[in-house]
């Protein structure tokens, strides 16, 4: 609404030729910004309804009234208009009629007739003239800017209102109201460019035109031109223009008439039916009726049965014998059973163990049996839960055959949650003797997975399966015990059964993906038995399926290459070969490759392929297996472990005690050294685990310290503001509450007293167990650690032997090498043809092309063929074919 007034405005200035003349107007800026105003007010008027006011007659341009005040005529009726909200009774200025005499006006232009429809007015034109004046009057010249002025001044006149509202007279619109402080903006409002006078003008080519705006004559000019030439063209200033900038109307802020806005009524939500249950929940348990009132009976108010002296005298007392009783039985608390005590209320807790603990190993010894089996149970219990399983497990494996069927319970329940790797076989032997009746049903199928464990372990294959098939499907434990159930049948002879068993897993396994590290074994241990059976198909599809981050793959490609051999697949075994022998495997220990792809190379005829691979061998493992006989030759078990320790330390490829780190690292990858070495690592932690205990024993005694001391320091002010009660102000009046708060605060005391007693108790404890606990994790570390070396050093045994073995096959290889490359050539000297002829003549020499030099993808790992045909002699197509003596 302001926008279009004030553009409105604006636009009219902008397009008035004439009001570049300012000096013919005394319009001045100041009356500008109030007819602008005085508009907004007129406009915004319109739409209320104000208070009658005296009717006054606007002032027009070419038709004025007679000099006497003009009165309107009577106002029409009010036409029912909507409801609005009531607005301030505003009042226009009363503006006195000016009488104009009648004067000739020029011809009405496009300019006038707008300015007309716009405004409201009519300009008067040349046959318009002015009723009741006798005498002609000459009148100034009207300009546009004139005419602009006297357009803006009429705004606020009935000209402008609607057709409802032209009996209404116009009334002054109090500021402040509708435009709130927009005035004092408004006049603050300043020319963006002063206007300047045009220079006048002398060139006869140069007329006035219409609306005052000098025109150039181009046809007279051209007519001249073509008589004279004209050297130079005369400048015309036509001065500027007085302009305001766009951006000064933006601080002028409108408030417009605010509109009521009414929105469609919304229907009531249904509220959710309530079930029986809901009402029975709201309604809560169900309510007791009450018993019906009892009568109370006061003697006092019966005179019958009121109490006086006379009746009090009559009364005659007869004294009996003392009735007999017998004493019931007493128990006497001992210290033992204070302490025990303590420690079950810290165990009560769930998150004192470590407290609870200490005080509990004071009382393993304890003489009295109920207390010394209740102490060691729940030291156990505590213990495992605080990841200190060698100490745990000698106490539950105990406390696993206790008469007590609940303690036996919980300890066999407790023992068997999350059994570390080297405490499997003490918690198996345990459990063997245990009365079944006692195990848990949720703890059944890890107690039956640690049974076939430890039978197979024990080289008792039937026990193994037996235990293994206990262990139900949807448990976490099923497809480990079903690989424990496989081995076994395959130890018992029954390789069909393990094979069917086997695929059934990994069929499963591969759908649903959830162990993949079993996946893993069943693959391999299934593509070795399909081997054992000849069934190269489905042992190479099982070597295929062994993941690539699983660390059996290079195992597993190697096998595969053997199943290729005996497949007659040469190009893929060679492919595989080359996979293992890029540089993603640099630091892998890999002499068998090179024999098996000696083999198929000389099953192909490409001899000259197979003698490069067995002098890369040879030229590269017998240096190795002379350093690997000198290290078994002066290590020991101990020595060896510490050789491995050493290299796995240090950078991965670095040489340790001069033994190829390629060699260590095969021998410290097998998984029965993974196996102990996971063993040892978590006896070390479990080790560092006591004085991380022990330190949040004393984290809790430092700040239970510092709470009593605040409450010793507390309990002292408050017994001195009680003393001083009587002296202090108001001091009588918190007499009462001082003393209130010193009887709590007292208790607490007491209660502080006791837990920094308890848990000095548990600390002096710990501290007493600590010694016995390290020393048995040392023990079985060490034990462990020489069962490490001993694996290790039988590993390092076998590599030099395999290795040894290999070598002296390479002899044997270099001779079939030798044979079969003379036999080729006396072939082709007695005429006889090769199978591929234009392979051999496109071959080029076997060092041109040996290395590879390009690059390696790791996706194509794994999947590499050879493309070298079979060269091998054809003796069906040969000499001796025809009868002819073989060469």
């Amino acid at each position: 609404m302001k926008l279009g007034l004030v553009l409105l405005v604006f636009l009219t200035l902008m397009a008035s030729p004439g009001r570049a003349d300012s000096t013919q107007s005394h319009w001045s800026w100041d009356s500008f910004k109030t007819a602008v105003i005085t508009k907004y007010h007129a406009f915004i008027n319109q739409f209320t309804k104000p208070e009658p006011a005296a009717t006054v007659v606007p002032a027009k341009v070419a038709e004025q009234t007679a000099p006497a005040p003009a009165v309107a005529p009577p106002a029409a009726p009010p036409k029912a208009e909507p409801k609005v909200m009531p607005a301030p009774v505003l009042k226009a200025p009363v503006v006195k009629p000016v009488a104009v005499a009648p004067a000739p006006v020029k011809k009405q232009s496009w300019f006038d007739y707008v300015l007309g429809r716009v405004s409201g007015t009519q300009v008067q034109t040349q046959e318009q003239t002015q009723e009741g004046v006798s005498e002609s009057v000459p009148v100034k010249k009207v300009t546009t800017f004139d005419r602009l002025k006297l357009w803006v001044n009429g705004l606020g006149s009935t000209a402008s209102r609607s057709p409802a509202s032209d009996s209404e007279p116009v009334q002054a619109f109090p500021q402040g109201i509708r435009i709130q402080n927009a005035a004092p903006e408004v006049n603050a409002i300043v020319a963006g460019r002063v206007a300047t006078q045009a220079i006048p003008f002398k060139d006869n080519n140069l007329i006035m035109g219409h609306n005052d705006v000098p025109v150039f004559q181009f046809k007279a000019l051209q007519a001249k031109l073509k008589k004279q030439e004209v050297k130079r063209i005369p400048l015309l200033n036509l001065g500027q223009e007085e302009i305001l900038d766009s951006n000064a109307f933006k601080m002028v802020s409108i408030v417009p008439y605010p509109e009521a806005s009414s929105s469609a009524p919304k229907s009531l939500e249904e509220p959710e039916v309530a079930s029986q249950s809901d009402f029975k929940k709201m309604l809560g348990d169900n309510i007791n009726q009450a018993a019906p009132a009892e009568k109370i009976e006061i003697p006092i108010l019966e005179a019958a049965k009121k109490v006086t002296g006379e009746k009090i005298a009559k009364l005659v007392y007869a004294l009996k014998n003392d009735s007999a009783y017998t004493a019931l039985p007493t128990m006497a608390f001992t210290e033992e059973d204070l302490k025990l005590l303590r420690g079950l209320i810290l165990f009560e807790k769930k998150d004192q163990c470590h407290i609870a603990s200490g005080i509990f190993s004071d009382l393993v010894n304890a003489e009295k049996p109920e207390v010394n089996e209740s102490a060691r149970f729940h030291l156990g219990v505590c213990l495992h839960e605080m990841n200190l399983p060698t100490e745990a497990m000698h106490y539950l494996t105990k406390t696993m055959h206790s008469k007590n069927s609940q303690v036996a319970h919980d300890s066999i329940k407790a023992a068997t949650d999350d059994v570390q790797l080297q405490n499997e076989m003490l918690v198996a032997e345990a459990l063997l003797t245990v009365d079944q009746n006692d195990s848990p049903k949720e703890s059944l199928p890890q107690i039956n997975y640690l049974k076939a464990k430890y039978f197979i372990r024990k080289n008792l294959p039937g026990k193994a399966l037996e235990a293994a098939l206990l262990v139900p499907k949807n448990t976490p434990q099923f497809y480990k015990a079903q690989y424990v159930a496989a081995v076994s049948e395959y130890e018992l002879n029954r390789v069909d059964a393990s094979l069917s068993r086997q695929k059934d897993m990994t069929m499963e396994l591969s759908k649903n993906g959830k162990d993949n590290t079993v996946l893993a074994l069943f693959e391999m241990n299934l593509g070795r038995e399909s081997f054992q059976k000849a069934k190269y198909k489905d042992a190479l599809e099982a070597f295929q399926k062994v993941p690539k981050e699983n660390s059996l793959w290079i195992q597993s490609l190697i096998e595969e290459g053997w199943v290729q051999l005996q497949s007659k697949d040469m190009p893929g075994a060679i492919g595989n070969m080359h996979s293992i022998q890029s540089p993603y495997f640099s630091g892998v220990y890999k002499p068998e490759s090179y024999v098996l792809r000696s083999i198929a190379y000389l099953s192909i005829c490409q001899y000259a392929d197979a003698f490069k691979s067995i002098a890369y061998l040879e030229h590269f493992y017998q240096p190795w297996l002379d350093r690997m006989n000198k290290f078994n030759s002066t290590h020991n078990a101990t020595q060896t472990y510490a050789t491995v320790f050493k290299q796995l330390q240090g950078k991965a490829n670095q040489d340790a005690d001069d033994l190829p780190y390629q060699a260590i690292r095969e021998a410290a990858r097998q998984r029965d050294f993974l196996n102990a070495q996971e063993s040892i690592n978590q006896l070390i932690d479990e080790n560092s685990g006591y004085p991380f205990v022990r330190g949040l024993i004393e984290k809790d005694r430092k700040s239970l310290l510092s709470r009593r001391n605040a409450t010793i320091l507390k309990v002292a002010q408050l017994r001195e503001k009680i003393r001083k009660a009587s002296s202090i102000p108001d001091g009588m009046k918190n007499y009462n509450s001082w003393r209130f708060e010193l009887s709590n605060n007292e208790d607490f005391l007491a209660v502080y007293e006791f837990k920094v007693k308890t848990l000095r108790e548990g600390l002096d404890g710990l501290n007493r167990m600590m010694p016995q606990a390290q020393k048995r994790i040392a023990e079985n570390k060490d034990k462990i650690k020489d069962q490490a070396g001993k694996i290790l050093k039988d590993h390092f045994v076998k590599i030099a032997k395999e290795l040894r073995q290999n070598l002296d096959n390479d002899e044997l290889l270099k001779y079939e090498v030798y044979a079969g490359s003379g036999e080729n050539l006396r072939y082709k000297i007695a005429g006889g043809k090769t199978a591929d002829k234009a392979n051999m003549s496109n071959r080029q020499p076997a060092g041109q092309h040996w290395d590879f030099d390009g690059e390696y993808w790791e996706d194509e790992i794994g999947n590499y063929r050879s493309s070298l045909k079979n060269n091998c002699q054809n003796m069906a197509a040969g000499p001796g074919a025809k009868g002819e003596s073989k060469p």
